[in-house]
């Protein structure tokens, strides 16, 4: 079988002449991987050549060339010669073992010939050298392929199979990588390949964190940093930072529980020993880290921080840190423990002594913390200051005579508590009843020895550092001497009744037991009577109307009354006696005499 024809680099070898023929060969030096012709002229005169064959011997120790056909390996041969001249042979993919002598043979109608001298065949491989293997980004380099036969050829050259320019260039860090050469032409044999190293500083620097959602407060995160870098960055070339600051060194940092003070913008560092233009430190961009948490450091605060006055206005304010902030909703505003209102502000306009309690407020976001939704401010205690307030004024007694002891109180409600008392007394009497007078101060005052001029309205005024107010006004009567004797007068007299009446009736039960007995003696009876059993006592009392009540200073008021006793009958037979007698025998005349009491 007829194989391709190669291209060869040609070496002239001496032609073979007969007297009937002419034989001229050459001997070639082929690349591995390429096609080569080995070049083959003869001239047979005079005679039709039936058959052509090219043979080889492989090795000095073959005694006779064989037939191409019939080697154990043959070559990719094929004959393109004819059978007028033209002898050539080419071999494509040349392979080592194609290598040595080949020899021409042919066939006429008279006879058979072969050369006498081979056509040598060299094979050779393409050798692609980087000068230098290793270089540093912006460092030159220089590609070199040789060949190992002696004619010059047009060499192409492909980094990691793609076509390169210029075989000397500037490194850059996208020229590493494996490079072959091969014969312009022929692209497909090419050199074995050959790599070239480029070292340069980290590219693409790269900072990643394992939860790329949101990072809640408490919860762990990891940080990454990775890079291009050649040769590559050990673990104490990278460096973490937050807003600017060193963290750590490593490629990896992980925070196991996250606070709101981690929050900030973090960046990484690479280096390894090669520098880029003078820098050898390559920054990545930056990662904001955001740490959601629920609200903290509550803080309820007022507009009016010192004295609140009843009718000011105030305003309370409530807040807080928190990661997402806290809406208006949000937030809520308690009294003693009962809601007020919602928001974040709320303002009271007329502030009044009800006003006054502990407050605080509450705040809560999306987010919740050891399950707890809202967080709550510490108390305010809001005292609202204000004017005495529902001030009374009382007297005791109310009526009092002359001469006696009054004690005027004074009573209010204040914050803070009144510190000043005032007693007025309004004139009732006089010529001007709206004239006041100020009697006195003190939230208790004693009128000792009043008179009568002591009478009237009285009203305290009661103050403090707000304000003051006055009480309603109470009546002081001072009852005058007359008139003091006369309603004691009363009083006496009707003691004194009362205690007549009784002895009346005593008397008069007594005096019924005693006339029983004398009426039996008188009648016969048989009984005796002892002399002792007879002492009767009568009485007879009168009491005289009381006289008309008029007023007097000075002199006493005198009730007469006259009571007669009679007396024991000695060795006297008992009879009864006319109420003549008995008023004409011993009486007595007691005088009461009633004075009115000095005050």
């Amino acid at each position: 079988m007829m194989g391709y024809f190669i291209l060869m680099i040609l070496v002239l070898a001496p032609g073979v002449w007969s007297g009937d023929w002419w034989l001229s060969l050459e001997s070639q030096c082929a690349l591995k991987g390429t096609s080569v012709v080995i070049k083959c002229d003869y001239y047979p005169f005079g005679y039709t050549v039936t058959e052509v064959h090219w043979l080889k011997r492989s090795v000095a120790s073959q005694l006779k060339p064989v037939p191409l056909s019939d080697l154990p390996s043959p070559p990719d041969f094929e004959y393109v010669g004819n059978i007028r001249g033209d002898c050539d042979l080419k071999i494509n993919n040349v392979r080592p073992m194609d290598e040595g002598r080949y020899y021409f043979s042919f066939v006429t109608t008279r006879d058979t010939w072969s050369s006498r001298y081979p056509a040598y065949l060299t094979v050779r491989e393409l050798t692609a050298i980087v000068k230098p293997t290793t270089v540093s980004e912006g460092y030159n380099v220089r590609l070199i392929c040789e060949s190992g036969c002696p004619s010059r050829i047009g060499i192409v050259w492909f980094r990691d199979g793609q076509r390169v320019s210029e075989p000397e260039f500037w490194a850059r860090r996208e020229d590493a990588g494996t490079y072959q050469c091969a014969v312009y032409g022929q692209e497909n044999a090419r050199s074995a390949s050959v790599a070239l190293n480029v070292h340069y500083a980290p590219k693409n620097v790269t900072l990643s964190i394992s939860s790329p959602a949101d990072i809640v407060r408490g919860s762990s995160v990891t940080f990454s940093c990775s890079c291009e870098a050649n040769p590559p960055v050990t673990h104490k070339g990278y460096s973490l930072y937050k807003d600017g600051q060193w963290v750590s060194l490593g490629q990896t940092h992980t925070i196991i529980d996250m606070q709101p003070s981690h929050s900030g913008l973090y960046h990484c560092q690479a280096r390894n020993n090669i520098s880029w233009m003078g820098i050898y430190m390559v920054k990545s961009t930056e990662i904001h880290l955001d740490v959601q948490y629920a609200p903290k450091k509550v803080t309820l605060s007022i507009s009016s921080p010192a004295n609140i006055i009843r009718g000011s206005s105030v305003t309370f304010s409530c807040s807080c840190e928190a990661n997402p902030p806290v809406t208006r909703e949000g937030y809520s505003l308690y009294k003693d423990g009962q809601l007020v209102s919602l928001g974040q502000t709320h303002t009271i306009f007329d502030m009044q002594p009800s006003h006054s309690g502990l407050y605080h407020c509450r705040a809560r976001n999306s987010i919740s913390w050891m399950g707890i939704d809202t967080v709550k401010s510490t108390e305010i205690h809001l005292d609202v200051q204000h004017e005495p307030m529902k001030v009374s004024g009382s007297v005791e007694p109310q009526q009092v005579a002359e001469g006696g002891s009054v004690n005027l109180t004074c009573s209010s409600v204040a914050n803070p508590a009144a510190d000043n008392y005032t007693w007025y007394r309004r004139r009732t009497h006089s010529a001007n009843s709206n004239s006041i007078l100020q009697v006195g101060s003190g939230q208790m005052l004693s009128l000792h020895s009043v008179e009568a001029s002591h009478s009237g309205l009285y009203f305290c005024q009661a103050r403090n550092s707000v304000g003051e107010n006055n009480s309603t006004e109470v009546l002081l009567t001072v009852e005058t001497m007359n008139q003091g004797s006369q309603s004691h007068l009363i009083i006496a007299g009707l003691i004194v009744m009362v205690a007549l009446v009784t002895a009346l009736l005593l008397f008069w039960k007594k005096l019924r037991a005693q006339n029983a007995v004398s009426g039996s003696r008188v009648n016969g009876l048989s009984s005796s009577v002892r002399e002792d059993q007879l002492d009767t006592i009568y009485a007879n009392i009168t009491v005289p109307s009381a006289p008309p009540l008029t007023p007097s200073s000075d002199e006493a008021d005198v009730i007469y009354s006259t009571v007669t006793i009679k007396h024991k009958a000695t060795n006297v037979t008992p009879h009864i006696k006319s109420k003549a007698e008995a008023e004409e025998e011993n009486s007595v005349i007691y005088a009461a005499v009633a004075k009115s009491r000095g005050s």
